[in-house]
Protein backbone atom coordinates (compact mmCIF):
# COMPACT_ATOMS: atom_id res chain seq x y z
CA UNK A 1 0.00 0.00 0.00
CA UNK A 2 1.35 3.67 -0.54
CA UNK A 3 -0.21 4.88 2.59
CA UNK A 4 -1.80 3.61 5.57
CA UNK A 5 -5.10 5.66 7.08
CA UNK A 6 -6.58 4.52 9.86
CA UNK A 7 -9.94 6.02 8.92
CA UNK A 8 -13.05 4.48 7.06
CA UNK A 9 -13.42 7.49 5.08
CA UNK A 10 -9.41 7.83 3.75
CA UNK A 11 -8.91 4.33 3.77
CA UNK A 12 -11.37 3.82 1.05
CA UNK A 13 -10.49 7.08 -0.76
CA UNK A 14 -6.87 5.61 -1.10
CA UNK A 15 -8.49 2.56 -2.46
CA UNK A 16 -9.41 4.41 -5.80
CA UNK A 17 -6.24 6.35 -5.66
CA UNK A 18 -4.38 3.17 -6.12
CA UNK A 19 -7.21 1.22 -8.43
CA UNK A 20 -6.44 4.46 -10.50
CA UNK A 21 -2.43 4.04 -10.24
CA UNK A 22 -3.38 0.80 -11.79
CA UNK A 23 -2.80 -1.36 -9.03
CA UNK A 24 -4.67 -4.69 -9.49
CA UNK A 25 -3.47 -6.12 -5.90
CA UNK A 26 -2.83 -4.51 -2.73
CA UNK A 27 -1.13 -5.46 0.54
CA UNK A 28 -3.31 -3.52 2.95
CA UNK A 29 -4.30 -3.18 7.38
CA UNK A 30 -7.75 -1.77 6.73
CA UNK A 31 -10.90 -3.82 6.50
CA UNK A 32 -12.32 -0.30 4.90
CA UNK A 33 -9.80 -0.72 2.27
CA UNK A 34 -10.08 -4.44 1.33
CA UNK A 35 -13.71 -3.62 1.20
CA UNK A 36 -13.59 -0.68 -1.22
CA UNK A 37 -10.94 -2.86 -3.10
CA UNK A 38 -12.49 -6.02 -3.19
CA UNK A 39 -16.23 -5.53 -3.04
CA UNK A 40 -16.76 -2.54 -4.99
CA UNK A 41 -13.38 -2.09 -7.58
CA UNK A 42 -13.28 -6.05 -7.68
CA UNK A 43 -9.32 -6.41 -7.27
CA UNK A 44 -7.14 -7.89 -5.21
CA UNK A 45 -6.76 -6.95 -1.48
CA UNK A 46 -4.50 -9.02 0.92
CA UNK A 47 -5.38 -7.90 4.55
CA UNK A 48 -2.10 -7.59 6.34
CA UNK A 49 -4.42 -8.20 9.40
CA UNK A 50 -7.77 -10.21 10.82
CA UNK A 51 -10.94 -9.77 9.14
CA UNK A 52 -14.32 -10.72 10.14
CA UNK A 53 -15.69 -14.97 9.23
CA UNK A 54 -17.95 -13.87 6.32
CA UNK A 55 -16.05 -10.87 4.70
CA UNK A 56 -13.70 -13.36 2.71
CA UNK A 57 -16.50 -15.62 1.75
CA UNK A 58 -18.67 -12.72 0.44
CA UNK A 59 -15.95 -10.75 -1.21
CA UNK A 60 -14.80 -14.36 -3.23
CA UNK A 61 -11.99 -14.47 -4.61
CA UNK A 62 -10.69 -10.78 -3.80
CA UNK A 63 -10.00 -10.45 -0.44
CA UNK A 64 -7.20 -13.17 1.01
CA UNK A 65 -5.70 -12.77 4.57
CA UNK A 66 -3.29 -15.30 6.50
CA UNK A 67 -4.43 -14.40 10.06
CA UNK A 68 -6.95 -16.06 12.52
CA UNK A 69 -10.38 -14.24 11.37
CA UNK A 70 -11.82 -12.64 13.82
CA UNK A 71 -14.56 -14.99 15.11
CA UNK A 72 -11.61 -17.37 15.98
CA UNK A 73 -9.29 -15.02 17.89
CA UNK A 74 -12.37 -14.07 19.82
CA UNK A 75 -12.75 -17.90 20.76
CA UNK A 76 -9.09 -18.22 21.65
CA UNK A 77 -9.39 -15.06 23.76
CA UNK A 78 -12.23 -17.27 25.67
CA UNK A 79 -10.37 -20.43 25.88
CA UNK A 80 -7.43 -18.83 27.27
CA UNK A 81 -9.17 -16.65 29.83
CA UNK A 82 -11.23 -19.76 30.86
CA UNK A 83 -8.48 -22.19 30.84
CA UNK A 84 -5.22 -19.82 32.23
CA UNK A 85 -7.09 -16.76 33.92
CA UNK A 86 -11.02 -17.93 35.43
CA UNK A 87 -10.87 -18.64 38.92
CA UNK A 88 -7.39 -17.67 40.13
CA UNK A 89 -5.54 -15.24 41.78
CA UNK A 90 -3.25 -12.17 40.23
CA UNK A 91 -0.30 -13.19 40.76
CA UNK A 92 1.52 -11.16 38.21
CA UNK A 93 -0.05 -7.83 39.06
CA UNK A 94 1.64 -4.66 41.15
CA UNK A 95 1.11 -2.80 44.06
CA UNK A 96 -2.53 -3.01 45.54
CA UNK A 97 -3.81 -6.06 43.24
CA UNK A 98 -1.63 -8.48 43.36
CA UNK A 99 -3.17 -11.90 44.74
CA UNK A 100 -6.38 -10.48 44.69
CA UNK A 101 -9.04 -13.21 43.07
CA UNK A 102 -9.23 -12.21 39.39
CA UNK A 103 -12.06 -9.66 38.03
CA UNK A 104 -10.89 -9.54 34.07
CA UNK A 105 -11.95 -6.61 32.25
CA UNK A 106 -11.71 -6.55 28.02
CA UNK A 107 -10.40 -3.62 26.20
CA UNK A 108 -10.70 -3.90 22.10
CA UNK A 109 -9.68 -1.21 20.11
CA UNK A 110 -12.72 -0.68 17.56
CA UNK A 111 -11.72 1.19 14.62
CA UNK A 112 -11.07 0.46 10.49
CA UNK A 113 -7.86 -1.32 10.24
CA UNK A 114 -9.66 -3.87 13.18
CA UNK A 115 -12.40 -4.40 11.39
CA UNK A 116 -14.59 -2.52 14.03
CA UNK A 117 -14.35 -5.65 16.19
CA UNK A 118 -16.02 -5.41 20.17
CA UNK A 119 -14.80 -6.17 23.69
CA UNK A 120 -17.74 -7.81 23.92
CA UNK A 121 -16.96 -10.73 20.97
CA UNK A 122 -14.21 -11.59 23.37
CA UNK A 123 -16.58 -10.87 26.56
CA UNK A 124 -19.39 -13.38 25.34
CA UNK A 125 -16.72 -16.04 24.06
CA UNK A 126 -15.62 -16.34 27.98
CA UNK A 127 -19.03 -16.73 28.75
CA UNK A 128 -19.97 -19.32 26.55
CA UNK A 129 -16.97 -21.63 27.31
CA UNK A 130 -17.00 -21.26 31.14
CA UNK A 131 -20.04 -19.21 32.35
CA UNK A 132 -17.73 -16.40 33.71
CA UNK A 133 -19.09 -12.70 33.25
CA UNK A 134 -16.11 -10.12 32.61
CA UNK A 135 -15.93 -7.06 35.00
CA UNK A 136 -15.94 -4.54 32.42
CA UNK A 137 -15.66 -3.95 28.64
CA UNK A 138 -14.42 -0.60 26.62
CA UNK A 139 -14.65 -0.30 23.19
CA UNK A 140 -11.47 2.29 22.08
CA UNK A 141 -12.79 4.40 19.25
CA UNK A 142 -11.36 6.83 16.48
CA UNK A 143 -14.40 8.74 16.02
CA UNK A 144 -15.04 10.52 19.55
CA UNK A 145 -12.01 12.82 20.35
CA UNK A 146 -10.27 10.26 22.40
CA UNK A 147 -12.49 10.13 25.04
CA UNK A 148 -12.94 6.65 25.05
CA UNK A 149 -9.38 5.64 24.91
CA UNK A 150 -8.62 8.06 28.01
CA UNK A 151 -11.43 7.04 30.16
CA UNK A 152 -10.66 3.06 29.73
CA UNK A 153 -8.96 2.75 32.56
CA UNK A 154 -10.65 4.53 34.67
CA UNK A 155 -13.54 2.59 34.32
CA UNK A 156 -11.12 -0.43 34.93
CA UNK A 157 -10.39 0.78 37.85
CA UNK A 158 -14.01 1.35 38.79
CA UNK A 159 -14.79 -2.08 38.29
CA UNK A 160 -12.06 -3.65 40.37
CA UNK A 161 -10.70 -5.16 37.88
CA UNK A 162 -7.44 -6.94 38.48
CA UNK A 163 -6.80 -8.61 35.12
CA UNK A 164 -7.01 -6.49 31.88
CA UNK A 165 -7.52 -8.75 28.14
CA UNK A 166 -6.31 -6.18 25.86
CA UNK A 167 -7.08 -6.59 21.60
CA UNK A 168 -4.95 -3.04 19.92
CA UNK A 169 -2.62 -1.49 17.56
CA UNK A 170 0.98 -0.56 19.36
CA UNK A 171 -0.41 3.43 20.04
CA UNK A 172 -3.37 2.32 22.73
CA UNK A 173 -1.23 -0.04 25.20
CA UNK A 174 1.38 2.42 25.38
CA UNK A 175 -1.73 5.53 26.40
CA UNK A 176 -3.53 3.04 28.25
CA UNK A 177 -0.71 1.76 30.59
CA UNK A 178 0.75 5.43 30.76
CA UNK A 179 -2.73 6.29 32.07
CA UNK A 180 -3.01 3.20 34.75
CA UNK A 181 0.83 4.46 35.85
CA UNK A 182 -0.71 8.32 36.50
CA UNK A 183 -3.37 6.52 38.81
CA UNK A 184 -0.95 4.08 40.78
CA UNK A 185 -3.26 0.93 39.05
CA UNK A 186 -0.70 -2.01 38.67
CA UNK A 187 -3.15 -4.53 36.66
CA UNK A 188 -2.11 -7.89 35.48
CA UNK A 189 -2.02 -7.33 31.25
CA UNK A 190 -2.98 -9.97 28.54
CA UNK A 191 -2.42 -9.90 25.39
CA UNK A 192 -2.61 -12.54 22.61
CA UNK A 193 -0.51 -11.87 19.42
CA UNK A 194 -1.76 -8.33 19.42
CA UNK A 195 -0.68 -6.62 16.16
CA UNK A 196 3.06 -6.57 17.28
CA UNK A 197 3.19 -5.64 20.39
CA UNK A 198 4.76 -9.42 21.21
CA UNK A 199 7.84 -7.42 19.38
CA UNK A 200 10.84 -5.87 21.21
CA UNK A 201 10.11 -2.56 19.31
CA UNK A 202 7.01 -2.35 20.62
CA UNK A 203 6.96 -3.31 23.87
CA UNK A 204 10.06 -1.74 24.72
CA UNK A 205 8.03 1.59 24.82
CA UNK A 206 5.64 1.06 27.29
CA UNK A 207 6.07 1.79 31.27
CA UNK A 208 8.06 -0.62 32.66
CA UNK A 209 6.13 -0.81 35.91
CA UNK A 210 3.47 -1.30 33.74
CA UNK A 211 5.24 -3.89 31.62
CA UNK A 212 6.34 -5.69 34.38
CA UNK A 213 2.90 -7.14 34.74
CA UNK A 214 2.75 -8.09 30.83
CA UNK A 215 1.99 -11.50 29.99
CA UNK A 216 0.16 -13.87 27.02
CA UNK A 217 0.90 -15.75 24.11
CA UNK A 218 2.44 -15.11 20.71
CA UNK A 219 2.24 -16.10 17.21
CA UNK A 220 5.95 -15.76 16.20
CA UNK A 221 8.32 -18.55 16.24
CA UNK A 222 11.03 -18.73 18.91
CA UNK A 223 13.69 -15.89 18.44
CA UNK A 224 16.31 -17.41 16.79
CA UNK A 225 20.39 -16.69 15.66
CA UNK A 226 19.31 -15.25 11.94
CA UNK A 227 22.21 -17.80 10.28
CA UNK A 228 19.48 -20.60 11.71
CA UNK A 229 16.53 -19.27 9.48
CA UNK A 230 15.02 -21.00 5.87
CA UNK A 231 15.69 -17.59 4.71
CA UNK A 232 19.00 -17.08 5.68
CA UNK A 233 19.87 -20.32 4.64
CA UNK A 234 18.10 -19.53 0.96
CA UNK A 235 19.82 -16.23 0.41
CA UNK A 236 23.19 -17.90 0.96
CA UNK A 237 22.44 -20.42 -1.56
CA UNK A 238 21.81 -17.68 -3.71
CA UNK A 239 24.67 -15.66 -3.03
CA UNK A 240 26.79 -16.85 -0.50
CA UNK A 241 29.88 -14.63 -1.14
CA UNK A 242 27.64 -11.13 0.34
CA UNK A 243 26.36 -10.61 3.99
CA UNK A 244 22.61 -10.91 4.51
CA UNK A 245 21.45 -7.10 5.74
CA UNK A 246 18.46 -8.63 8.34
CA UNK A 247 18.28 -7.72 11.89
CA UNK A 248 18.28 -10.27 14.29
CA UNK A 249 14.81 -9.81 16.34
CA UNK A 250 15.60 -10.38 20.30
CA UNK A 251 13.47 -12.37 22.31
CA UNK A 252 11.19 -10.42 24.28
CA UNK A 253 12.95 -8.96 27.83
Amino acid sequence: AKDDPSDDPKARAAAHTQADAGDFAVVHLSDSFCDEFANHLHLICMDGTATHDTVQENAAPYWWTLQLNHEQNEAMHGEYACKKLVGGNADFAGTGTKGKPRRIGVIVESVAETGFRTAKGIADQIKKQCGYDVVEQVNIRADDNGQSETTAILKMQQANATTIMMWASAAPWLVEMQAADANAYYPEWVQLNSNGIDFNTSTKTLPVQQAAHFFGMSGWEMPRPVSSTDCFKAYRALDPANPHDATPRAPLA
